[in-house]
């Protein structure tokens, strides 16, 4: 069985107004921290960045073949250029994530043999989730059909959520978030 990891660092960075893979985080970036943090889950056969980057230390990154159509796009990419039984996805705007939680995605992901979504008080994750091969062959015929959203395609399969700690989904989009989070981590 093989199980790929997948960092998301392929977004525009808006509101941010800089590359949010590069922001840092006690000396590290955000990117190096997320791919440590998967290469500590022993059950991800492989590693890869879903983004526009050129590979970041001998990891391959995977181009979005779909233009400018959000994360759908990008988890779309994923699927058709690696092959795999589940496919974990971190957003890279997420860097307090933990091996832990990502292990406890992928264990009941199989273990259930369904796709898990991160969830945190009421809220839906899709970019902290496991899914099956089976659930993302569905991914390119939305974006055929111009329906991006990844909250609708999440209505298509079937799947279960799994709580996760609201530091660990704790996502990074604006300046004033980083600020806080530098704060909160210096404490």
């Amino acid at each position: 069985m093989k199980i790929v990891g997948v960092l998301m660092a392929g977004g525009l960075s808006l509101r941010m107004g800089a590359d949010k893979a590069s922001l840092e985080l006690n000396g590290e970036s955000f990117l190096t921290r997320l791919i440590s943090m998967l290469a500590d889950v022993h059950t991800v056969n492989e590693i890869v960045i879903s983004s526009n980057y050129h590979g970041v230390n001998g990891i391959k990154s995977v181009k979005d073949q779909f233009g400018v159509v959000g994360p759908l796009g990008g988890i779309a990419s994923v699927f058709e250029e690696v092959s795999a039984d589940y496919y974990l996805f971190v957003s890279c705007d997420t860097p307090l994530v933990t091996s832990q939680a990502v292990r406890q995605l992928v264990n009941k992901s199989i273990d259930e043999n369904k796709s898990i979504v991160a969830k945190c008080n009421d809220r839906i994750h899709p970019l902290i989730a496991c899914y099956k091969k089976t659930d993302l062959e569905l991914a390119s015929s939305q974006i055929e059909a111009k329906k991006y959203a990844l909250m609708k395609f999440l209505k298509l399969i079937s799947y279960e959520e799994l709580e996760l700690d609201a530091q660990e989904v704790l996502n990074v989009n604006t300046p004033q978030d980083y600020f806080e989070l530098k704060q909160k981590i210096s404490k």
